[in-house]
């Protein structure tokens, strides 16, 4: 049983895909992926290698591990999120 419950992240794992242009944030597949427009994003943050991201419409925090992305790539997220949402941005409490 649990086996079958670890598939979904497997293949988001394998196969996800995470976009972010001007109308927000987009994380596929759908089952296990979430839509975030810019007036929904109440704030996001890079710590470590995760995106953490908050909801105003939901209330719900989305984690998304960025450690399958090159340091570079890791780099250009950042700076698009500074980019598209700089009001945006929590700073990590180190």
């Amino acid at each position: 049983l649990l086996g079958l419950s670890l598939i979904p992240l497997t293949l988001a794992y394998l196969f996800g895909r995470i976009q972010i242009n001007s109308r927000g944030i987009r994380v596929t597949p759908r089952l296990v992926g979430f839509d975030l427009s810019w007036p929904d994003l109440e704030s996001w943050s890079i710590e470590g290698l995760q995106l953490h991201t908050h909801s105003a419409r939901s209330r719900k925090e989305h984690i998304l591990s960025l450690n399958v992305l090159t340091q570079e790539q890791r780099l250009a997220v950042r700076d698009i999120l500074r980019n598209c949402a700089p009001e945006k941005e929590r700073k990590a409490v180190r």
